[in-house]
């Protein structure tokens, strides 16, 4: 079955994939074509990752807000812009949002294309001083505002597995499934390792790095949870999805399962 993408380009719903094999068991329903779900957590949690596996079995489009506010790092850092310029921080976020455009890439390493004017930036959104300046960017109330209105309007188009740290509270706070994705700091620290070792940005792994990738996800967490605009907060009606010692075909496999649960709800 092919299905008009809500974002942009047409992808069909292929079978759920686990451990790289086809099980068209997994999948056993029809996802409704207008859901939402929202899945939110802290840094390193693994959302990105588990909401592409999602998106695939349910034929929908992943929507990774963290990579907006990446996006306007980027553009931040390549204008010379300070974060402490809350104006023309905002600025920036108004015009970045006009100009973006995500793309389904469920295959590619990230899930999702993210062009900003017709270029693609997606390679760039990781780049270790995108990473160091994203905080102070996402902590700014008017880009918050600005992305979060972004998004909340293609939340409305439905058929979205949207990602970030206000979805389920925030952005669209009526998603039909909502979940609070998270692990130990020590299972988070070893995932980040992962990927930054993936991308070059990292040497050996010791119990030093680890212990200094833990401490940098504790002060983001603190800086997440604790901002007066649209803090990270598990939002009250969500799902408590703890990761730590699952791999990643049962985190996948249980919010399916959330799903699943929601729709026969919904008949009855």
């Amino acid at each position: 079955m092919q299905r008009k993408s809500c974002i942009s380009g047409e992808y069909a719903r292929p079978a759920l994939h686990i451990g790289g094999v086809i099980d068209s068991k997994v999948l056993d329903f029809e996802p409704p074509p207008h859901w939402r779900v929202a899945l939110d957590g802290p840094a390193a949690g693994g959302k990105t990752t588990v909401a592409r596996r999602v998106a695939q079995a349910l034929g929908y489009a992943l929507i990774d807000t963290g990579a907006m506010y990446r996006a306007v790092a980027l553009g931040a850092l390549e204008r010379g812009l300070s974060t402490g310029d809350r104006a023309a921080m905002e600025r920036l976020a108004e015009a970045e949002a006009s100009r973006s455009e995500f793309l389904p890439d469920l295959e590619g390493s990230q899930g999702f294309r993210l062009l900003v004017g017709g270029v693609d930036v997606t390679g760039r959104l990781h780049e270790p001083r995108v990473s160091q300046v994203v905080p102070a960017v996402a902590a700014i109330p008017g880009v918050r505002r600005v992305l979060a209105a972004q998004q909340a309007a293609i939340g409305r188009r439905g058929g979205v597995v949207m990602t970030g740290r206000d979805i389920g509270t925030v952005v669209i706070p009526d998603a039909e499934v909502k979940v609070f994705l998270t692990a130990s700091p020590e299972e988070r620290a070893r995932r980040r390792y992962g990927d930054m070792h993936a991308r070059g940005e990292a040497g050996d792994e010791t119990p030093e790095v680890l212990q200094q990738i833990e401490q940098t996800l504790r002060e983001r967490d603190l800086q997440d949870s604790s901002r007066d605009d649209s803090p990270l907060l598990q939002a009250p009606d969500a799902v408590l999805l703890d990761s730590t010692g699952l791999s990643l075909d049962e985190v996948v496999a249980r919010i399916i399962d959330l799903v699943r649960t929601r729709m026969r709800t919904e008949v009855r």
